[in-house]
């Protein structure tokens, strides 16, 4: 029979603790890599936090906007009474209040139009066909006397100037709250 001869390295030729130092991680090292993941994380959950709370920070200002943009092409269109209101809800959606106030400007027919928004606590849901009676919206508790809602200061405020044509409606009058909306004063046509 023949002899097998096994030749070793120099590296084998080392205690066998040494060998097995080399060959894999030491629990310190685990325990860093684990801190270190964990801390990344905590930080990555941190910033989709912070961006889910921009989204519907940014959603929230465009319903405001879009709400009082209606409301100013709504004005401008004439659709829309050109009054001064307070704290009035919106009817495309009742978690909104609106305080209106229109301004002449110096120029002829120019108006300055300033709407507040205020986001209502405890305002009923947007009426959906499924959530009204009979084809009824669903009755308004609250009202004015916000019983049933408290009012925050204004979130958010839109100023914008329109221009009436005084051929269209003459010699525009703001009422007072609470009188007949948009008196129209010379007008021939």
């Amino acid at each position: 029979m023949k002899r097998l001869t096994v030749y070793r390295t120099p590296e084998d030729r080392r205690p066998h603790a040494a060998r097995c130092a080399r060959a894999g991680l030491s629990l310190l090292e685990v325990m860093i890599a684990t801190g270190v993941m964990a801390a990344s994380a905590m930080v990555l959950t941190r910033l989709a936090s912070i961006g889910s709370n921009h989204a519907r920070r940014s959603e929230t200002i465009t319903e405001a906007i879009l709400l009082a943009q209606n409301k100013i092409h709504g004005l401008a269109a004439g659709i829309e009474p050109l009054r001064p209101v307070e704290h009035q809800p919106f009817d495309e959606n009742p978690r909104w209040e609106y305080s209106l106030s229109a301004e002449p400007q110096p120029i002829p027919g120019l108006w300055r139009i300033q709407i507040d928004l205020f986001r209502r606590t405890n305002a009923p849901a947007a009426v959906t066909p499924s959530s009204s009676r009979e084809g009824q919206p669903p009755p308004f508790r609250g009202g004015r006397s916000g019983a049933a809602h408290q009012i925050t200061s204004a979130d958010f405020s839109l100023v914008q100037w329109i221009r009436l044509s005084p051929r269209e409606t003459g010699k525009l009058t703001l009422l007072p709250p609470g009188t007949q909306p948009l008196a129209l004063e010379g007008t021939s046509r």
